[in-house]
């Protein structure tokens, strides 16, 4: 009587292992297909990682101030801090005293004249890495109840950017305060800093070179 329904089981079986075959199949292609774009985000982001590393990302270096004490007075010394994640290089930084130039070249037009860069100091680096500050051999002259504002051009392999560094003393303190933006139509301010104290204007206001 088993040999009666023997075509019947075997076609049975063979659609149950058919439709398990199909069902294992179907398993293993989303399991590939999962390890495909699993592999390509990873090539991406790898790839994103490297750009990054060669281009600086984000990052951007701010031409900032550390106030150190030398014989019962402060000393306002440069420095060069690398904000973001990423290495920068190439890091060349052009300042001069905004008051100065205003006061000695008044109808400059906003060109710069062989005399006017004769005005401007330079710091190159070669490098810089993310999230680190470097000493430089430059330092701020400030008299007592002055304000010594610079207007600085930094470039570093993720970009150019301008920035307005202030530099204050008062009692005998330095106080500092700095603002630094993208370059172009619409310049958008990156970073500002101003210190507690620093000396504000009759309205409560910093004297920035550049009054938005």
């Amino acid at each position: 009587m088993f040999n009666n329904y023997l075509p019947q089981i075997l076609i049975c079986l063979g659609m149950i292992f058919t439709f398990f075959g199909g069902a294992i199949a179907f398993h293993r292609n989303r399991q590939s297909t999962a390890l495909i774009k699993n592999l390509g985000k990873s090539n991406l982001d790898l790839t994103q990682k490297l750009h990054n590393q060669i281009t600086g990302g984000d990052s951007f270096p701010i031409l900032n101030v550390s106030i150190i004490k030398q014989n019962n007075n402060q000393l306002a010394l440069l420095t060069v801090f690398n904000k973001g994640k990423f290495p920068l290089s190439a890091v060349e930084i052009y300042y001069c005293d905004a008051d100065f130039m205003s006061q000695n070249f008044p109808n400059n037009n906003g060109e710069l004249s062989v005399e006017m860069l004769t005005h401007y100091r330079t710091i190159s680096l070669p490098s810089i890495k993310e999230n680190t500050t470097t000493m430089t051999q430059e330092a701020v002259n400030v008299q007592e109840g002055k304000i010594v504002r610079l207007s600085v051009q930094l470039s570093a392999n993720s970009g150019s950017f301008a920035e307005e560094l202030l530099v204050a003393k008062r009692d005998g303190n330095l106080f500092y305060a700095y603002r630094i933006n993208t370059i172009g139509e619409k310049p958008k301010i990156l970073e500002e800093y101003i210190s507690p104290n620093f000396p504000t204007d009759t309205n409560g206001k910093i004297n920035w070179i550049m009054n938005r």
